[in-house]
This record gives structure tokens, C-alpha cells and sequence, in this order.
């Protein structure tokens, strides 16, 4: 979607916009690798915080 944008209003050519979709492939499983550490990060402290029931309480 974005590179209609790329081409018709920043001028990117051909191969600039090759260059740009081969830079998004590579990072976005970096991305989403974050977005999973943090919200596995975030559970954790919630669950710690809130009262998460100890197994060997059980």
C-alpha cells in the first residue's frame, strides 16, 4: 500500500522501492520477535503483581 506513497509523492524509483521492500522483509520478524518478548515480559510481571495463584499452593 505504501508504495504508491514511495513512487508518486517522495519520487522513489523502481529500485528504490525494491531496496525498501527487501530492508522491510528483512527486519520484521525483529519486530515481531519484540512485540512477543515483551508481551510474554508483561504476563509475567502481571501475573507476579496481581496475585497469580503458586502451583504449590495447590
Amino acid at each position: 500500500a505504501s508504495l504508491g506513497v514511495l513512487a508518486s509523492i517522495l519520487g522513489f524509483t523502481e529500485a528504490d522501492q525494491a531496496l525498501m521492500i527487501a530492508l522491510y522483509i528483512a527486519m520484521d520478524s525483529f519486530g515481531t520477535a519484540c512485540n512477543v518478548t515483551g508481551d510474554g515480559s508483561l504476563a509475567l510481571l502481571i501475573d507476579k503483581w496481581f496475585g497469580g495463584k503458586d502451583k504449590s499452593e495447590e
